[in-house]
């Protein structure tokens, strides 16, 4: 038994959320640098605020931070996109390092996503 309650669970190939809420396609945002998580969900509703969040940041003058925003959208459901989504959500921070794996694996490595995703969910 886990000692906290998981953001997210897959049943038959659909991601639910704790409230039991099933989400057609997951997304998390997140400052790329310093890893903080701003929003996570369903894909459409994230993308919309980190739109709405970055023309603010550039409206202030803060166009560093609206360019660190940064948002993964999942194209599947998966147990490996359920075990980054769920470890981002519960290790402050974390998800900037994975970041930073993702996008070497994608630039350098012929692997599939599920492959970077699990290359990911290897740092801790």
């Amino acid at each position: 038994m886990t000692p906290y309650k998981l953001e997210y669970r897959l049943e038959f190939g659909t991601i639910f959320n704790a409230n039991g809420i099933g989400i057609n396609q997951l997304a998390i945002a997140f400052h790329a640098h310093d890893g903080t998580l701003f929003k996570h969900g369903e894909a459409a509703l994230v993308e919309a605020w980190s739109h709405q969040a970055r023309a603010k940041y550039q409206a202030s003058n803060l166009n560093l931070f609206a360019e660190a925003l940064t948002v993964i959208t999942f194209a599947t459901a998966s147990p490996n996109v359920i075990a980054f989504a769920n470890f981002a959500i519960l290790h402050t921070g974390w998800i900037a390092r994975a970041w930073q794996r993702i996008q070497y694996a994608q630039q350098h490595l012929s692997l599939s996503d599920e492959e970077v995703l699990a290359i990911a969910l290897q740092i801790k």
